[in-house]
Formats: C-alpha cells, sequence, structure tokens
C-alpha cells in the first residue's frame, strides 16, 4: 500500500477540483435562479458610461479604468470585463457573473489544492470535512 506523502499530490488535486466544483455550481445555481440579464443601479455608470461609452466612441483613457465604482477602484476587473465586451460584441451581464464565478471558483479550488499539499494527513481531512461548509457559504 502507497504511503500519504506518495498520494499527496492526487488528494490536494481532487479536493481542490472537489472545492471548485461545487463552489462554481453553487453559483450558477444562483445567478440563473436570481441573476438579471439586464444592468442594474451602479453598473450603468460604472460600467458604461466610465468604461463601454468610451470605448466606443474611440477615447477611452488609462483614467477611465481607475474611476471609482462606489468606494473602490477596480481596475482589473474593469479590464476583464472590457475583454469580455470586445469579445462577446455585447453588454452580457449574466455572462460576466457566469465567468466571475469560474475565476472564483478556480482561484478556491487552488488555493484548497495548495493547502492540502501543505498540510499533514490529520489536517487534510479537516479541511476535507470544513470546505463544504466553507463552499456553501461562498454563494
Amino acid at each position: 500500500m502507497k504511503s500519504y506523502q506518495q498520494h499527496r499530490f492526487w488528494l490536494g488535486l481532487s479536493l481542490g477540483m472537489a472545492v471548485a466544483m461545487t463552489i462554481f455550481g453553487f453559483r450558477l445555481w444562483a445567478i440563473f435562479n436570481y441573476g438579471l440579464a439586464w444592468p442594474l443601479n451602479d453598473e450603468w455608470f460604472s460600467e458604461w458610461h466610465t468604461l463601454y461609452a468610451p470605448y466606443l466612441n474611440h477615447n477611452l483613457t488609462l483614467s477611465d479604468f481607475m474611476w471609482p465604482n462606489d468606494v473602490h477602484n477596480i481596475a482589473l476587473q474593469k479590464c476583464f470585463h472590457l475583454a469580455v465586451f470586445v469579445a462577446a460584441g455585447e453588454w452580457n451581464p449574466m455572462l460576466l457573473m457566469v465567468l466571475n464565478a469560474a475565476l472564483f471558483a478556480l482561484l478556491c479550488g487552488f488555493l484548497t489544492a495548495e493547502t492540502a499539499l501543505v498540510l499533514e494527513p490529520a489536517g487534510v481531512h479537516t479541511l476535507a470535512e470544513f470546505d463544504p461548509g466553507c463552499s456553501a457559504s461562498a454563494l
């Protein structure tokens, strides 16, 4: 019988994949049951007026990416949203929600897999028992 050390990589990978798929499934369920296909409230200003309209008018500047949304700047997310807008050819909030859910699930799965690789056998079992509760609360 192989030791824990020999199976450590596969255990971490399978635990990370299970967490990622669980979180992504929960989020997809929430998006398709409660998501709206049209922009709401601050999305009109934070995305349309400061990002998409200047892009379509060919006067998008770097300062448009740094325009605050509510009380924080989300320049990296605005770059991602603009890339999706250009690739899709339209402003699709549902597509953005699904892609953001996928990125979040991949990040959680990766962090879980990395944590499982660092922990000893008893810690991995504790992580496996604890993670489903974290996945459910990640909604």
